[in-house]
């Protein structure tokens, strides 16, 4: 045989052999397999196909898909199935596309309020209106259509080094070598898609695991968690706010860098010994309130340098700067002037949120997870740090003041720049999140959606239902289940049985319990049930009197508003009058700022300068503020601004209050 003859051959059989491999790494009829874990082989099948594989997956999760039953998991918790899962929510997440998770994004930013057809975007940090709601999918979809335009709104939602999005997979931003190794690391993907929320830019998250992976490859492999909390803290705009609204955001000596600059300086401070917790032992939840100061570093090297406080003891770190006296009994509220840096706050002293933001950055400066709190008490607002003291073991009062009633506390969950209360958060981080029946019921729930999408209805109610059965703790669960019944137009009857399940089932939580007896309440309400209606609301008013009246306000501020715009005054005022008896003192300057002060502009802007007078002084009364409080001190402003020939015109209630 001559060389050209032989080289032929050769060819011939490299193509044969070639074509025979990709037979084989190509879905086919009998795959997946999910009587046995994924192989190596199956996994490049994956990677290589990446569409076919998540639709060959779904239909065989879909098959073999077997319900459970009152804390006893079905298939979900089946080591196997749930390996398969994985796959499908990787192959699922790569095959979006960059142009539709943007638009998916930006369904949580528009908001759209009573009587008002247009949506509003609401950036970073801003809290939609209590009475408005989610703008529909459909006009993000239309009004966003052209990538072009899409590019316009995330310009103020997103890093300002991030792209604009294209028309392309997700699987794009990964490099073939990273497609591959991640795929194969089943622990990797598993923190990470537990991690990811609705809310999460998932193009971005994928850039800065990708740049931090690139830029420190064993280091990425020793601090996985670490890079995964960076990736989801910064994928969007911190609030320009940050971190407090009383000071002037240009002192504030905040630091923007990329994601694998963030991840190297907080490795390398990790490796130097120079915190109180190995950064490698937390996980992404908790490391996300590490991470998410984006603060020149020497700030916490200050920290680190200065405060001595041992963990058990950092609640102390609020009490080592000095109270402002003259700034309180000045009103000065803003820090203004000089930088706003730790040392000046050391030097100068200052209120209350220059306390609690001094606690903050400390803790993180140690590695600490800390939370900025603020709530409103009996004589008006006040700021206060919480931390992670030990193991699932929070501090969440570090210079809170019991005896003013500060029933609750908001921080940011910086994943997602929302509130987050300080009931909410023990709830989460609460072990039965790390129970396996809790994964098998999220599980189910992603299960549901894939019958769903499949069109079987039948099997998709089964998978909600099996949510609910395996881990009804599961909030998540309930409220999936509600938007099912919901979506499909499920009958008065099974939505009420819900509801109603539920609200016993979270009987000891009075945030859930309270969720489902409104959503009960606007359903009885909508089928013409008035008087069913009211008697919900009610409850939720007397079960809360005595523990959680910032429950009982926001119920009542919903009530009082919808008098509002019909302008039905004598109801406002009994309502607003009744609810000042029933709660006394003890409601504070949050029933002021939530009820009490939206009612007085619009009575003042209807002409009702009469009835606008009576309601201040019900309010004064009842609420009984110290003299010289920011309670007392708020009422005479608005008392003042009533008087005034220039009496408002408009409802100005919606100013954060400030704390002192």
């Amino acid at each position: 045989m001559d060389t050209v003859m032989f080289r032929r051959c050769t060819l011939i059989v490299a193509l044969v052999l070639a074509m025979a491999f990709a037979a084989r790494a190509a879905p086919g009829n009998a795959w997946p397999n999910l009587s046995q874990a994924p192989t190596a082989a199956d996994r490049t099948i994956v990677v290589n196909h990446l569409v076919q594989s998540r639709d060959a997956i779904a239909a065989a999760l879909a098959n073999y898909y077997r319900p459970g039953n009152t804390a006893s998991p079905g298939s979900t918790g089946q080591t196997v199935y749930k390996s398969w899962l994985l796959l499908w929510k990787w192959s699922d997440l790569l095959s979006r596309t960059e142009t539709d998770e943007a638009r998916r994004f930006l369904t949580h930013h528009f908001y759209v309020r009573p009587n008002n057809s247009r949506p509003t975007l609401y950036n970073s940090g801003a809290e939609p209106p209590a009475d408005s709601t989610p703008a529909p999918v459909e006009f993000v979809e239309k009004t966003f259509s052209n990538p072009r335009i899409l590019a316009s709104p995330l310009k103020n939602l997103l890093p300002a080094d991030a792209p604009a999005p294209q028309d392309q997979p997700l699987a794009s931003l990964l490099p073939p070598e990273l497609q591959r190794e991640w795929t194969a690391d089943e622990n990797f993907l598993q923190t990470l898609l537990d991690t990811l929320s609705p809310e999460d830019y998932s193009p971005q998250v994928l850039r800065n695991l990708v740049a931090m992976r690139q830029a420190q490859p064993a280091q990425f492999h020793n601090y996985k968690s670490l890079a995964i909390a960076i990736a989801v803290v910064y994928d969007q705009k911190i609030p320009n706010y940050w971190p407090h609204r009383q000071v002037t955001p240009d002192l504030v000596p905040v630091k923007e860098q990329p994601a694998a600059d963030w991840f190297a300086y907080w490795v390398k401070t990790n490796e130097s010994a120079a915190t109180y917790v190995d950064l490698r032992t937390l996980n992404p939840e908790e490391l996300k309130f590490v991470v998410d100061a984006p603060v020149d570093e020497s700030e916490f090297d200050w920290a680190r340098k200065n405060i001595h406080h041992v963990r058990e003891d950092f609640a102390k770190t609020f009490s080592d700067i000095t109270y402002s006296v003259y700034r309180y009994n000045q009103n000065a509220l803003n820090w203004t002037g000089m930088d706003y840096t730790l040392a000046n706050i050391k030097k100068q002293g200052g209120i209350c949120v220059d306390q609690a933001y001094f606690g903050m950055i400390a803790g993180k400066a140690r590695g600490l997870p800390t939370l900025f709190f603020t709530g409103q008490g009996t004589n008006g607002g006040h700021a206060w740090f919480g931390y992670l003291k030990g193991l699932d073991r929070w501090e969440l009062d570090c210079g809170r003041y019991v005896n003013q009633n500060f029933v609750i506390g908001k921080a940011l969950d910086p994943q997602t720049w929302r509130e987050i209360s300080d009931h909410q958060l023990t709830y989460l981080t609460e072990r039965f999140h790390s129970r396996p029946e809790y994964a098998a019921s999220r599980d189910d729930v992603v299960l549901a959606g894939i019958l769903e999408a499949q069109g079987n209805a039948a099997q998709a109610a089964k998978a909600y239902d099996s949510a609910i059965a395996v881990c009804a703790r599961n909030t998540d669960a309930w409220d999936a289940k509600a938007a099912y019944l919901t979506r499909t137009g499920a009958s008065v009857e099974a939505l009420r049985a819900l509801h109603q399940s539920a609200i016993q089932q979270f009987s000891s939580l009075p945030d859930v319990k309270a969720a489902h007896q409104s959503a009960l309440a606007a359903l009885e309400l909508a089928h013409g049930d008035t008087a069913q209606a009211n008697s919900l609301t009610h409850q939720i008013a007397d079960q809360n009197q005595a523990g959680r009246t910032d429950i009982v306000i926001t119920t009542e501020a919903q009530k009082i508003s919808t008098f509002i715009k019909a302008r039905n005054w004598p109801a406002a005022l009994r309502e607003h009058t009744d609810q000042l008896n029933a709660m006394g003192r003890k409601a504070g300057s949050s029933f002021f700022n939530k009820i009490t002060e939206p009612l007085v502009l619009a009575l003042s802007a209807a002409g009702e300068s009469a009835l606008a007078d009576e309601a201040l002084q019900s309010a004064r009364a009842s609420l009984q503020p110290d003299p010289d409080s920011s309670l007392d001190k708020a009422m005479r402003s608005l008392e003042a601004a009533v008087d005034s020939p220039d009496a408002p015109k408009k409802n100005a209630a919606g100013a954060k209050p400030l704390t002192k």
